[in-house]
């Protein structure tokens, strides 16, 4: 997750990127600069619109409020269905300002998360 926010920092200067990771190792990374953050505050600034882009760790797929997000990218896919469902319901929930919310679900073809994802597809597609 480091590694993708320091690429996004480098892509996007002026963006504040979120990361909402375990108690003292969240915070908002912004040209290059990490600054910890509570996690309270980080769901305030995301809910004010002033964070629109949050990466997170498997932290961030519970207990969070983020309807004002419109796009989900799993990077790590878990193993279980209900942890997915739970990823994606941070964003698609009553409340969502979106019409319709977008959920990308990244994995190399051929690998075992390609597998894995295709078992959980099907799984929820039931």
């Amino acid at each position: 997750m480091w590694w993708l926010a320091d690429q996004l920092t480098r892509e996007l200067p002026d963006e504040a990127i979120g990361i909402y990771a375990g108690a003292d190792r969240s915070g908002v990374m912004r040209g290059g600069r990490f600054e910890r953050t509570p996690r309270d505050a980080l769901k305030d600034a995301v809910r004010r619109g002033e964070v629109r882009l949050l990466l997170g760790t498997e932290a961030a797929s519970e207990g969070l409020n983020l309807q004002r997000l419109g796009s989900l990218i799993n990077l790590d896919l878990p193993w279980n269905p209900s942890r997915l469902e739970q990823r994606k319901g941070r964003i698609q929930r009553t409340g969502q300002v979106r019409s319709e919310v977008d959920v990308y679900n990244l994995r190399y073809a051929g690998s075992v998360e390609d597998r894995v994802h295709e078992l959980l597809s099907e799984r929820l597609d039931r």
